[in-house]
């Protein structure tokens, strides 16, 4: 759950910066297979059709791939941290 909301705000921050061609990865199979195979994940359904309209938007180039977890150690602490950043904002609107 955290790398779908991670990997959302990563697009969005690609998008800001101004990037066309970007290569998002995750130790995540179950995510980067909905995404790369266009298959509903139930508990992320928003989070997913967001990810599927701006990876399509501006980017020239943008390509999803699994990683094995003790390659992503960095980014599964980053999605972690995101999580509970969306828990706090949900928590307190």
């Amino acid at each position: 759950m955290a790398e779908g909301f991670a990997l959302r705000e990563a697009l969005k921050h690609c998008i800001t910066n101004g990037l066309d061609s970007i290569r998002m990865e995750s130790d995540s199979s179950q995510l980067i297979r909905a995404i790369t195979r266009h298959e509903p994940l139930t508990e992320l359904h928003g989070v997913m059709s967001n990810i599927s309209n701006l990876s399509f938007s501006p980017f020239l180039s943008v390509s999803f791939s699994w990683i094995p977890r003790n390659q992503n150690l960095v980014a599964d602490s980053l999605a972690k941290g995101v999580l509970c950043m969306v828990e706090t904002f949900m928590i307190f609107t």
